[in-house]
Parts: structure tokens; C-alpha cells; sequence
């Protein structure tokens, strides 16, 4: 986070991430197997994020234990769970499962709080910028998502107090899978009026692109 925000939060009484903590990643190719061991150092209580993407679909149904966010406008679904006892999740697949990616990712001392606007269009660069959240609570922070339809993109947020969680390509080739981005910021949430930031998508010409975001409040 830079100087300027955290001078910002503390002068407005803000703790800069209340307390939550980015953990860890993990992702996997969907080509054969679809368990999706959670990321290195999860704890029961810690909130996951499950990402589902495809160059074609993804195939319907919920995995257990977890609640859907997104129905997938095709290519991608979103899941959020609370960690148990369990250390994996089996990813819904697709119906070409070799051009499809899912990516788990971990946050402690964290709790969902809502979604905002899901944004997807054609061709473009960059991104159009996110939704706001409704109602956000100053000083929560954000999670934001990004698929791309076959491009490889850097995924590099424009905003610097975001922090890329993992920006890769699940697929066969360029012209056969998905490009899926996720970053994070703690404590960025400084009005009702927050847009989380563009993701670099330079080379898009005609392929589809979704975008979201996600507000988090601490728990500790």
C-alpha cells in the first residue's frame, strides 16, 4: 500500500487491512483432474475464493460446502466458502476441460461481505473500470477478478496498492483457454464510491473479458 493511502487511514482513524491477511494460492490446469488441493497454511476459519474458468463453460452445480457468486455467463463460475476440516475442493470442469483453469485462494481473520457489478464486454483496452460496491465500509478491503477469453495478459494492476495473487493462462495454446487475474488490497476501501483498479489488457481485439470485485471486512 503506498505512503500517501496509509497517511490517508490513519488521519481518517482507519486500520490499514483491519486485520486481515492474505495467506496463499493455488491453481491448476484443468486437464484431467479436477481436486484442487487448498493453499499451503490454510486454517480452519479462513475464507476461500474459488474460481472457475473455460474457454466454453463451465458445468453447473456447486461444490460442497461452498455458495456460488457468480453463474458463469458461460466461461467462469465464483464460490466462497469458510474453511473446515477439509484441505481440497473438486472444481467444476467444462465441457472441453483441457482449455480451463480454477484458482482457491485463502485470506485469515476475514469475512465476505457482498459482490459488486459484474462487468464483461469485447475487444477492448483496458478493461472498463469496475462497479462500485454499494455501501461499502471505509477501511474493508477488496478482491477483484478478471477473465480474459484466450490472450495472455500480465495482469498487472494499474492501481499500486494492489497486489497480484496470481495472473495466468489455463489452456492449450493462445488461441485455445482463458487468461483468469486475481488481486488483492487490504484497507482500500475509502468511500461508498470505491472502483477497485484496471488490469493491464493490452492485445485484446475481439475476445470477451469479465470483471468483478469483492468486498472483505475483518473478523479479528
Amino acid at each position: 500500500m503506498s505512503i500517501a493511502r496509509l497517511m490517508q487511514q490513519a488521519a481518517a482513524g482507519v486500520d490499514a487491512g483491519g486485520g486481515v491477511e492474505f495467506v496463499a494460492y493455488n491453481d491448476t490446469n484443468l486437464q484431467g483432474s479436477y481436486t484442487l488441493d487448498y493453499p499451503t497454511g490454510t486454517q480452519s476459519g479462513d475464507l476461500l475464493f474459488l474460481f472457475c474458468g473455460n474457454d466454453n463453460d463451465v458445468s453447473a452445480g456447486t461444490p460442497s460446502g461452498w455458495t456460488k457468486l457468480a453463474e458463469g455467463n458461460t466461461p467462469i463460475d465464483v464460490f466462497y466458502r469458510t474453511a473446515s476440516t477439509e484441505t481440497s475442493v473438486i472444481a467444476p470442469d467444462g465441457s472441453n476441460p483441457a482449455i480451463g483453469g480454477a484458482i482457491v485462494s485463502a485470506f485469515r481473520n476475514a469475512a465476505y461481505v457482498q459482490s459488486n457489478t459484474l462487468s464483461g464486454g469485447t475487444g477492448h483496452t483496458p478493461p472498463t473500470p469496475f462497479t462500485a460496491f454499494s455501501g461499502a465500509t471505509v477501511g474493508n478491503s477488496c478482491l477483484c477478478f478478471v477473465w480474459y477469453d484466450d490472450d495472455i495478459q500480465s495482469g498487472d494492476a494499474t492501481q499500486t496498492d494492489f497486489s497480484v495473487i496470481v495472473s495466468d493462462f489455463y489452456g492449450t495454446g493462445a488461441s485455445a483457454g482463458c487468461s483468469m487475474n486475481v488481486t488483492y488490497a487490504l484497507g482500500v476501501i475509502d468511500s461508498t464510491t470505491f472502483t477497485p483498479p484496471d488490469l493491464n489488457a493490452s492485445g485484446i481485439v475481439s475476445e470477451g473479458h469479465f470483471s468483478w470485485a469483492f468486498e472483505v471486512e475483518p473478523t479479528a
